[in-house]
């Protein structure tokens, strides 16, 4: 589930992944102070999508079919933000393009 927060000048975009039974496994949250943003669909593939949602930044999106280790804090690219936790589910990479 894809979901913006809708506020002009303060835009975040957040990715929720439900399981079947609908409860959240991950969620992430792009955004920051005074952040404006636009999502543009890039390309989507089976378990990725790429898209643009600040300036000329792309952002890659990943499902893992299991819980991948993660150091709380650290790894995700600037301006995406998670609950603190020692698994993820949903992985961003950044480049820009």
């Amino acid at each position: 589930m894809c979901t913006t927060e809708d506020i002009p000048y303060e835009e975040a975009l957040h990715f929720c992944l439900l399981g079947a039974d609908g409860k959240i496994l991950d969620q992430i949250r792009l955004g920051g102070i005074y952040q404006t943003g636009m999502f543009a669909l890039l390309k989507t593939g089976s378990a990725t999508i790429r898209f643009r949602f600040f300036n000329h930044a792309a952002h890659e999106l990943t499902v893992s079919e299991q819980p991948v280790w993660r150091m709380p804090f650290f790894g995700d690219p600037k301006g995406v933000g998670r609950s603190v936790g020692f698994s993820k589910r949903l992985l961003v990479d950044r480049s820009e393009t």
